[in-house]
């Protein structure tokens, strides 16, 4: 048989392909004890894998985004974490998760974006967040764990899911869909 040698254009879809492959050392999963109170929707999700697994830069934030699936185009069900102290020692060391404290280490929400629709159900999180890596620069590793944790409904305060832990680890990749915006070229 003849094979007729690849296109550049051939070669970068391979290429693109070999680097979406998910590193098996790669994972995130989140569960829960009790989502009884939770909609059917939502509660039905757990244990869940999410797919997408990113550490996202803020003005002076920093996040930790896992969601459901990869495809960033649709609705997807999401852990959100967003640090309020990014350049604190975060390390080794347990940070409150608390969306009725003003000085808490983080803010935390979970939304059955997906699951749910169109309701759009989601809850903040109050819990206890403790990082064994955060290495933030690009193929740095992400490895932690949200601990004692519940899901509140935001209007009422009442606790809808609990139990709730989560752990990941994960490589830190830059640009989509990782990174929730383009990088622009810097003005001369």
């Amino acid at each position: 048989m003849f094979y007729a040698p690849l296109s550049r254009c051939q070669l970068l879809v391979l290429a693109l392909a070999a680097v979406s492959c998910s590193d098996p050392q790669e994972f995130a999963l989140i569960e829960a004890d009790d989502a009884s109170l939770a909609p059917e929707c939502a509660a039905s999700q757990f244990p869940m894998a999410p797919e997408l697994l990113a550490l996202r830069p803020r003005v002076g934030k920093l996040g930790v985004f896992l969601q459901s699936a990869p495809d960033i185009q649709s609705r997807h069900d999401v852990l959100y974490i967003e640090l309020s102290n990014p350049d604190d020692e975060l390390v080794g060391r347990d940070l409150i998760v608390d969306p009725d404290d003003p000085q808490a280490d983080a803010r935390a929400r979970l939304a059955f974006f997906s699951s749910c629709y169109p309701a759009h159900d989601s809850y903040d999180v109050r819990g206890t967040l403790r990082f064994d890596l955060l290495e933030r620069e690009t193929t740095g590793v992400v490895a932690g764990a949200l601990t004692e944790a519940v899901a509140l409904d935001a209007r009422s305060g009442e606790v809808v899911i609990e139990g709730l832990r989560a752990s990941w680890s994960f490589l830190v990749r830059r640009g989509p869909p990782y990174e929730d915006f383009y990088a622009l070229p810097e003005s001369p």
